[in-house]
């Protein structure tokens, strides 16, 4: 009789299925261990989630950041072109006596001698370095451009906002 009523509790102890009273598949000393491993993971999905909203974000500004390149170069390409005409030329009038309008002649010899002379050649010491620094520039916002364009790739080719990249357990 002691056999049938622990057989018996044994059977009222099993999970309940469509077939009937079936074994229990896991023993319940092994609940805790797959907790624990179940909420490691849950916290690892958590942790990519979290990292690939950042790389969203991240991809995002640098998208934004590409158009300030841009709008930074027609910025850089306007003062290449703008600098001479509205600085260097208004310039080369100076100094005049305060009676007398700038007189503007197109002669080869006029031109000749006022590139020669003293005044002209500050000018174009004084062109040739603001030109350089706004050319540094341009090369600097090309550089800038292309390490924008390689970041952008990277995040294409390794894929950082597909779930699946960061542990096989999340797929």
């Amino acid at each position: 009789m002691k056999e049938f009523k622990t057989k018996h509790k044994n059977l009222n102890n099993r999970s309940n299925s469509v077939l009937g009273y079936m074994p229990q598949i896991i023993p319940t000393s092994n609940y805790k261990d797959i907790e624990t491993e179940q909420e490691a993971i849950n916290q690892l999905q958590i942790q990519a989630k979290t990292i690939i909203l950042q790389f969203q974000k991240n991809r995002n500004d640098i998208s934004c950041y590409l158009k300030t390149i841009t709008s930074c170069k027609i910025i850089i390409f306007v003062l290449l072109i703008s600098f001479p005409i509205t600085v260097i030329y208004p310039l080369h009038f100076m100094p005049l006596p305060v009676s007398k309008p700038p007189v503007l002649s197109f002669s080869f010899d006029v031109i000749i001698s006022n590139i020669f002379s003293f005044k002209g050649i500050l000018l174009i010491l004084f062109f040739a370095a603001i030109e350089s620094i706004i050319g540094y520039f341009l090369i600097m916002s090309n550089d800038a451009k292309k390490k924008v364009n390689n970041a952008l790739q990277q995040y294409i080719d390794f894929n950082y906002s597909d779930i699946k990249n960061y542990s096989s357990y999340l797929g």
